[in-house]
């Protein structure tokens, strides 16, 4: 599959990670950015979709992300993956995770169709 092109790329990243603080973002903008099919599949395998996170939530812990790499599928998806983590009080790494999304190019711009995280497992 051939890349993005590195300004998708960037406005990809900053969608993505624009979504990891969904409970702060408005409505409206929240519709926005999701496909009206959105489905998640959490670390805890429990599944989301768009109905679920346009509900008010409470806060969670800040996201933390590296290693973004991203292909293109078709002419109108992309898939992005890349590590997420969440600080301990003490500063270490928790909740680290492998994530995957899908984003369909619509009639108002790129929507995330899937994404999923898929839980890290230290096995040492």
């Amino acid at each position: 599959m051939p890349p993005l092109p590195p300004e998708l790329l960037a406005l990809l990243q900053e969608q993505e990670t624009e979504l990891h603080r969904w409970w702060q973002l408005p409505p409206d903008r929240l519709a926005l950015l999701l496909h009206d099919d959105f489905v998640e599949v959490g670390l805890s395998g429990t599944i989301h979709d768009k109905a679920v996170l346009l509900r008010p939530a409470l806060a969670h812990p800040a996201v933390h992300t590296s290693s973004f790499s991203a292909e293109m599928l078709t002419a109108d998806s992309a898939l992005i993956r890349y590590r997420s983590w969440q600080l301990a009080a003490d500063g270490s790494m928790q909740r680290q995770a492998l994530r995957s999304s899908i984003w369909l190019q619509g009639p108002t711009g790129w929507q995330l169709r899937f994404h999923q995280g898929t839980a890290i497992v230290n096995l040492a």
